[in-house]
C-alpha cells in the first residue's frame, strides 16, 4: 500500500527515457490545444508597460497589470530586442510554465525520485489552467513559480544550515510579492512555520525576512523617486481592488454559475466546490486530495518525508488563506495554482509508489484518466475571443495599399495588433463607402452599439476574402455520433459552437 511503503530514493526511481519524451510530448501538445495568444484584456495592459520600458528605458505604470515586473520587463527586454509583437509578448509566459513544471518535478524528485518528477510534472503542465497560461499573459503562473522557488530555497536553508540561502529565499519570496500581493499566503506559511520554530534556526527566518525587505525596498525606492509617492504600489494595488472588491462588487452570473464560470455557494462552501467542480482544473483533486492524505500521513522520520509535509502545509496554508481569509478577493482556481502544484506533487509520488511495487495497471489508468481529462477539457475550452479583430488585422496585412473599413468595436479591439504591423493609418471606422474594402465582423470582441448602422452585410456587396474559423475537433465527434440533432442548443453550442466567419466586402 502506499501509505506503507518508504520514500523511494532516486537510484530506485530512475525513469525510462521514453517517460521523458511522453511528458514533453504531453506538455507540447497541451499547451498546443490551449493556445490562445493576445485576447485584449489585462494582457493589454502587461504589452503597453514592456513597451513603455523598450522605449523610455524607465517606466512607472498607473495601473497594478504594468507594476508586476516579473512579469513586465522580460516582455520589455524581448520587445527592445525583437520588435513588439504575440510571440515577444507570450513567451515569458512560456518560460514560466517550464518553469513550474521544473519546481513541481524537482521537489517530486527530492521525494520520490526520477519517475515521480516526470508523473507530477506531466500532471501540472497539462492542468487546463496552467496549459492555458502559457499562451495568455497573467499573474498566476509566475507568482507561483517564485512562491515555490522561495520555499524550496529556504527549506535548503535550514536543512543545511545556510543563512545566506535563507537570503535568496526571502529575494525570491519578495519577487513574488511584487508580482502579486496574494504571495501574503506565503508570508503566513513562512508566520506559521516561525511560531513553530521549524528548522531550530530562528536566524535563518531573519535573513529570510532581510532578503524579502531587500527586494521590497529596491521597489519602494524606485517608485518613489518616479513618482514622488513612497507607497505608490500600494495606491494602485487599493485602487485596484476597490475597482473589482467581491465584498462591494456585483458580478452576475446564469444563477448557477457566477460571472467566473464558478458554482453559485456559500463563501464557506465555494472553495471546495470550486477544487473538485471547475473545468480549468480537470479530474486532479478528485485523485490528488486522497492521494497527499495518504502520502502525508506516513511518518515524517526522512528527509524525504520532512520535504513533502512540508509543501504540504504550503499548500493548506494557501488554499486557506486565498479561499477563506481574504474575502475581498474572488474565489478563483487561478488563485490556487500553488495547491495545486503541491496536488500534483503528492499525485505523482503517489502513482510512483505503485509503479515501484510493480503495478501498472492501477496507477497506468489513473494517470490516463486525469491526463486524457486534462486534455479533453482543453479540446473543450474557451475559443479565441477577438478571432474578427485578428482577422481584420490579418485583412489589413494580406492588402497592403489598401483601407480598410470596419465598425469601431473590432477596431478599438484590434488596436494593438494594429500597432504591432503597422497597418494602424489604414485601419478606418465607419459604414462602408462605394468602391471600398469594408471588413463584416458578426461577432465583435464587444458587441455593436444599438446605433450601429451595419448589423448584416448588404446582398449586393462583393465577397473579398472570408477568415473562417476552424471548427473545434469536438464537432466532427458530435457529428459523427450523431450528437449534433439532439443535444439541446445550449449543450452543443458548448461542445461544438459554430464557427465564426467575418468577411471582407
Amino acid at each position: 500500500m502506499i501509505a506503507d511503503m518508504p520514500y523511494a530514493t532516486p537510484s530506485q526511481s530512475q525513469p525510462r527515457p521514453l517517460w521523458s519524451v511522453a511528458a514533453l510530448t504531453l506538455g507540447i501538445l497541451a499547451v498546443g490545444l490551449a493556445w490562445t495568444g493576445f485576447q485584449q484584456t489585462d494582457d493589454l495592459f502587461y504589452a503597453e508597460a514592456a513597451s513603455g520600458w523598450a522605449k523610455h528605458g524607465w517606466f512607472v505604470s498607473e495601473n497594478h497589470w504594468g507594476l508586476r515586473h516579473m512579469i513586465v520587463l522580460p516582455m520589455a527586454l524581448l520587445f527592445r530586442l525583437f520588435g513588439p509583437g504575440e510571440a515577444m509578448l507570450v513567451a515569458p509566459m512560456v518560460v514560466y510554465v517550464a518553469l513550474l513544471a521544473g519546481l513541481v518535478g524537482t521537489i517530486a524528485a527530492r521525494v520520490a525520485g526520477g519517475l515521480a518528477a516526470i508523473l507530477a510534472a506531466m500532471l501540472i503542465v497539462t492542468l487546463p489552467l496552467v496549459a492555458t497560461a502559457a499562451s495568455y499573459v497573467t499573474t498566476d503562473v509566475p507568482e507561483a513559480v517564485f512562491v515555490l522557488a522561495s520555499a524550496l530555497i529556504f527549506y535548503r536553508a535550514l536543512e543545511r544550515r545556510q543563512r545566506g540561502t535563507a537570503l535568496l529565499a526571502g529575494v525570491f519570496a519578495g519577487m513574488a510579492f511584487i508580482t502579486r500581493e496574494t504571495t501574503l499566503a506565503l508570508i503566513a506559511f513562512y508566520g506559521v512555520l516561525f511560531l513553530a520554530n521549524y528548522g531550530r534556526d530562528r536566524a535563518a527566518y531573519v535573513w529570510l525576512g532581510a532578503g524579502f525587505c531587500l527586494v521590497a525596498s529596491l521597489d519602494t525606492l524606485y517608485l518613489w523617486s518616479a513618482t514622488g509617492d513612497p507607497l505608490h504600489r500600494f495606491a494602485i494595488t487599493q485602487r485596484g481592488m476597490e475597482g473589482d472588491n467581491a465584498l462591494t462588487t456585483t458580478r452576475v452570473g446564469d444563477g448557477f454559475f457566477n460571472a467566473f464560470g464558478v458554482i453559485e455557494a456559500p463563501r464557506w462552501l465555494q472553495g471546495a466546490l470550486m477544487l473538485f467542480t471547475q473545468q480549468t482544473i480537470g479530474l486532479l483533486p478528485w485523485f490528488a486530495v486522497p492521494a497527499a492524505i495518504l502520502v502525508l500521513r506516513r511518518p515524517a522520520t526522512t528527509p524525504q518525508g520532512r520535504l513533502l509535509r512540508y509543501f504540504g502545509l504550503l499548500g493548506l496554508v494557501w488554499f486557506v488563506i486565498l479561499n477563506w481569509v481574504l474575502i475581498s478577493l474572488w474565489v478563483l482556481p487561478r488563485y490556487n495554482v500553488v495547491p495545486l502544484a503541491v496536488l500534483a506533487t503528492c499525485l505523482g509520488v503517489a502513482l510512483a509508489a505503485l509503479f515501484q511495487q510493480g503495478r501498472r495497471w492501477l496507477p497506468g489508468s489513473l494517470l490516463a484518466l486525469v491526463l486524457l481529462g486534462n486534455l479533453g477539457l482543453l479540446t473543450l475550452g474557451g475559443r479565441d475571443t477577438i478571432h474578427g479583430e485578428r482577422s481584420y488585422a490579418l485583412a489589413l496585412r494580406t492588402y497592403p495599399d489598401a483601407v480598410v473599413r470596419t465598425d469601431s468595436n473590432t477596431r478599438t479591439a484590434a488596436d494593438w495588433l494594429l500597432l504591432v504591423d503597422g497597418t494602424a493609418g489604414r485601419a478606418e471606422t465607419g459604414p462602408p463607402v462605394p468602391g471600398g474594402l469594408y471588413f463584416f465582423n458578426p461577432a465583435p470582441r464587444r458587441n455593436w452599439a444599438a446605433e450601429w448602422p451595419v448589423q448584416q452585410p448588404d446582398p449586393s456587396w462583393q465577397e473579398v476574402a472570408a477568415f473562417a474559423e476552424p471548427a473545434r475537433p469536438t464537432a466532427w465527434l458530435m457529428n459523427w455520433l450523431g450528437l449534433d440533432r439532439t443535444l439541446p442548443k445550449g449543450v452543443l453550442g458548448k461542445l461544438a459552437p459554430i464557427p465564426r466567419r467575418p468577411v471582407l466586402y
